[in-house]
């Protein structure tokens, strides 16, 4: 990987023996270089052979030699220095290299050559951006089925739209497991390239109105009845959600897109040509399928046949056998699991399709940056992506956080780790392929714990008892490589990269991120003066995203009674020595200084504020709410380039998505919005600071 304007010097293998030399000729003539460059065929078709410094803008000079003195013999390694101009064009290239000594060839080598910009995309003009961010199954409507999907997503996108909002952050989407839903945490994955199912607006799927097995059941009296209690119920029901969608999508995959059932469709084609089609679409989708995405599949419907027949809740409790991707076994249960197989890849089909359509609708309602998606740092140590790829990654390690001050025994985040090395043999590949899996959707992408890119902190389960990272070291990572191909990536989806880096950082990491134009993560909360006070918003790093809170914090209304500290109380998961009162205490006086923060700065208060703009304050219920208005408008002042707002604090709300330290204790990942989503655009068009910010930022 080299970025235009710079240069790098490869180190390749011997050309030949010690043993060999004794056969070369003497005198002996100089080593010769030849070259020969593919450019990327999806992007320049030009394959001219080279031998010298040319309009491409690459140069190679061969810098090595023998300890005879012998100018490039090659008797060691052989080390060629490669120029790329400014004018290279970037992308991902072919480099063919030919030796040779006199008229005797001695090599043939070729080696992927990766020209990449020297930092990410940036809009070229235009006033900071504004988001919301949501937790997509958190929404509440009248038409899901107990938890938010697609259609809701893009319900979101309208109302923002129409409030001046240029974007909609969600958590991960990623596929996570369809035989054990209640492993619920985004940032858990079995496949981070892959979908959830789980978010399919099954009304909304092809052949609907076809599936008589459909139609059958949605209108039984035990599917009402579940589907209403799934929908008036506070917290998320993921193991009866799941089924519930799962049993009605695999009535219409039975009945029009099973492969038999396609090709007795013609009674129907008259009926509706639209579905036949889909049809054809959704064949061509497997046709075209890459073997990642045919493997998955394979996973998932191992992993639910496993979990039935044999009660494993992980793959390394399947038989032996079938632990090999390629054994006999596997593709002899896959040929007996071609229906299941064949149904995850429908599933797969109409996530896309229905993402896809969300992202479409940003487009046309004009928004900037549109959907804000979020990138898990890595796959749950039981996922389809580690069985399908071994040599990969690193089995039995995991990635985690080091001791500290906050938690003495460190982290255990239980997600496997790429191997680098293999990474790094196999051309960066995997990593441009989860790149685009998301950038293919979003105007801008997050990197959850974007330090990884540079070193991860690996524990050993094994020797730890269950969260204790204590057994575990750092493992560097080729950070230029990866900004690099994150950067190239970044211009041709034209997606904005925001790499969330909180926690130990190392010196200089984020002044390397915003050289390369990848913002910062600038939380509220987080950002202090040596004296325990708030930095104002307006000192912020321009390349950077601000933020009140995240998901793993309380929210603002929360922040405000102390609810977080409450809860970790109830659960004992106050630090050691420390008791609620101290905490409340502590709090009291963080809150003295936003307060005074607000006060000094320019910021005016809510009735000036109100006066600005059209639309009246609503009358607050408690001071929480005035809180929650008046950080919001201390925002706008924020020198970011993006600033994102919470739903959850948009709408008042005070329990926290997630907790950390908890799996169980606390309903992660599972509390719904109180407000329903076809009720936000009154709800949210009524705060005076949101009205503030959008014109404060959209003049600035």
């Amino acid at each position: 990987v080299i970025h235009k304007g710079r240069s790098r010097t490869l180190s390749l293998p011997p050309l030949f023996s010690q043993e060999s030399q004794s056969t070369l000729p003497r005198p002996r003539p100089a080593l010769k270089l030849e070259w020969q460059l593919q450019a990327e065929t999806d992007y320049n078709t030009d394959s001219e052979f080279h031998t010298a410094k040319n309009s491409t803008g690459l140069e190679l000079t061969l810098t090595s030699s023998d300890a005879t003195g012998c100018e490039g013999s090659g008797s060691e390694s052989t080390q060629v220095k490669i120029v790329v101009s400014e004018e290279m064009a970037v992308g991902y290239h072919t480099l063919n290299l030919s030796f040779s000594l006199g008229e005797q060839l001695l090599s043939e080598q070729s080696l992927q050559l990766i020209v990449v910009p020297q930092a990410a995309w940036l809009p070229g003009s235009g006033a900071p951006a504004l988001g919301i961010t949501l937790q997509l199954y958190s929404l509440r409507s009248h038409s899901n089925w107990g938890i938010g999907d697609f259609a809701d997503l893009k319900k979101m996108c309208t109302i923002a739209a129409s409030l001046g909002v240029d974007a909609v952050g969600v958590n991960p989407l990623h596929l996570l497991y369809t035989a054990h839903p209640e492993r619920c945490s985004p940032y858990s994955p079995s496949s981070r390239c892959l979908l959830n199912p789980v978010y399919i607006d099954v009304t909304q799927v092809p052949g609907v109105k076809l599936s008589e097995r459909y139609a059958t059941l949605i209108n039984s009296e035990k599917f009402q009845q579940t589907l209403l209690s799934l929908q008036r119920a506070e917290f998320i029901d993921y193991a009866a959600v799941s089924r519930l969608k799962l049993t009605a999508l695999y009535a219409v995959f039975l009945d029009c897109f099973e492969a038999e059932a396609i090709d007795n469709f013609e009674e129907y084609r008259s009926v509706s040509t639209a579905v036949h089609a889909e049809q054809t679409t959704f064949n061509s989708f497997i046709d075209t399928a890459d073997k990642d995405l045919l493997l998955h599949a394979r996973f998932t419907a191992f992993d639910e046949h496993f979990s039935k027949t044999e009660g494993a809740v992980q793959w390394s409790e399947w038989p032996i056998e079938y632990q090999q991707v390629e054994s006999q076994a596997s593709e002899l249960l896959a040929v007996e699991l071609s229906v299941s197989i064949r149904f995850h890849l429908f599933l797969e089909w109409l996530c896309k399709t229905q993402l896809d359509a969300v992202t479409q609708h940003c487009q046309v309602l004009g928004m900037a940056h549109g959907l804000y998606l979020d990138l898990a740092v890595g796959v749950d140590r039981n996922g389809g992506d580690i069985w399908a790829n071994q040599n990969l990654y690193a089995k039995g390690l995991h990635i985690g956080a080091p001791p500290d001050e906050l938690g003495p025994l460190g982290q255990d985040w239980s997600l496997t780790p790429w191997n680098p090395s293999a990474l790094r043999d196999v051309g960066y590949q995997p990593f441009v392929q989860l790149l685009r899996s998301s950038m293919r959707y979003a105007g801008i992408l997050r990197l959850d714990h974007v330090m990884g890119l540079m070193r991860q902190y690996w524990c050993v389960p094994t020797l730890t008892t269950k969260g204790d990272s204590t057994n575990g070291a750092y493992v560097e990572f080729p950070l230029d490589d990866l900004l690099g191909i994150l950067a190239l990536e970044s211009h041709r989806n034209e997606c904005v990269v925001v790499g969330e880096d909180l926690g130990t950082v190392p010196d200089g990491f984020r002044q390397q991120l915003e050289a390369q134009s990848i913002l910062g993560y600038r939380v509220l909360y987080f950002e202090r003066e040596h004296d325990g006070t708030y930095k104002h918003p307006s000192t912020y790093t321009a390349c950077s995203l601000a933020t009140a809170s995240t998901h793993d914090l309380p929210p603002l209304m929360g922040f405000f009674h102390g609810l977080d500290l409450r809860r970790r109380a109830e659960l004992g998961l106050l630090p050691e020595n420390q008791d609620l009162e101290t905490e409340l205490l502590k709090r009291k006086t963080d809150l003295m200084h936003l307060k005074n923060l607000y006060r000094q700065s320019e910021t005016p208060d809510i009735e000036s504020v109100a006066s600005s703009v059209s639309a009246p304050v609503p009358r607050m219920p408690d001071e929480g709410h005035e809180f929650i208005e008046r950080v919001h408008t201390l925002l706008s002042q924020a020198a970011s380039r993006l600033v994102m707002l919470q739903l959850e604090d948009l709408c008042g709300s005070g329990e926290m998505v997630n907790m950390p330290g908890t799996v169980d204790e606390h309903p992660n990942w599972r509390r719904r919005m109180t407000v329903d989503v076809d009720d936000l655009l009154e709800l949210l068009g009524k705060s005076a600071a949101l009205q503030e910010l959008v014109k404060l930022r959209k003049v600035a």
